[in-house]
This record gives structure tokens, C-alpha cells and sequence, in this order.
């Protein structure tokens, strides 16, 4: 095999960067897809269905995702009572509450 010169060197860098990029993209799409499908998004007049979430992550990744970021904070979890979503979920029954001894 030759040895590589300097254009073939950042050819390949170039491909190495592509493809950590892509698996960087498809890793927060996947994020995305699950995080996105535990939420209630019914409330939100942005995007109001995970799949939209993840269409627009996908598609445009550079703009959607921090946008996810923003709105994700603002949306419950399913099922939870409250609509504050840093609200902490309740204490199973089978511990005690603090002091209770």
C-alpha cells in the first residue's frame, strides 16, 4: 500500500469527520425519538407529536435540536400530574419519608 501524502491524509481526516458527524446526528435522532415519545406534547403549538420532533431533527438538525432542547423543557412527562416538568416524582410507598423514625 503507498504511503499516504498530504491530499490523501485530509481526504480520509474528511471522511473520518463525516462519518463521526453522522453518527453524532443519528445517536441525538435516536435521543430524540425516545425522549420525545415520553413526553406529552398535546400543549405545544410548536410541534405537538414526537414524530415531528424527530422529522425535525433529521432533517434539519442544526436548527431543530436546540430548538428540542428549548421546548423539551416546557413539556410533562406522560403521565405526570403536574404540568412542571422538573417536578419530582413521588416517593415510592415502600420508603419512608425522611424523619419518620
Amino acid at each position: 500500500m503507498a504511503d499516504l501524502d498530504g491530499d490523501d491524509s485530509s481526504l480520509l481526516e474528511g471522511i473520518r469527520m463525516t462519518l463521526l458527524l453522522g453518527v453524532l446526528m443519528l445517536g441525538s435522532v435516536a435521543w430524540v425519538a425516545k425522549d420525545a415519545s415520553e413526553r406529552n406534547w398535546s400543549g405545544n403549538t410548536f410541534a405537538d407529536a414526537s414524530w415531528k420532533w424527530v422529522l425535525g431533527v433529521l432533517l434539519l438538525w442544526f436548527v431543530a435540536l436546540p430548538l428540542y432542547f428549548v421546548h423539551r423543557r416546557r413539556v410533562p412527562l406522560l403521565g405526570a400530574g403536574g404540568s412542571d416538568p422538573f417536578d419530582t416524582p413521588e416517593r415510592p410507598s415502600s420508603v419512608p419519608p425522611p424523619g419518620s423514625r
